[in-house]
């Protein structure tokens, strides 16, 4: 589990899953990352991104 400021604690798996939204040219304001995370909406994000593309 890793602390990044701003934002709180992120497992290995939610980082991942930020990587592969850095990936998809889908960066976000560190607040927003939260409240999906919060929502559980990471994922969600990741899948419409693909779905689009």
């Amino acid at each position: 589990m890793i602390r990044v400021e701003g934002v709180g604690r992120w497992g290995d798996g939610e980082l991942r899953e930020l990587r592969e939204l850095r990936e998809l040219g889908e960066l976000r304001e560190l607040g927003e990352l939260r409240e999906l995370r919060e929502r559980g909406e990471l994922g969600e994000l990741r899948e419409l991104r693909e779905l689009g593309e």
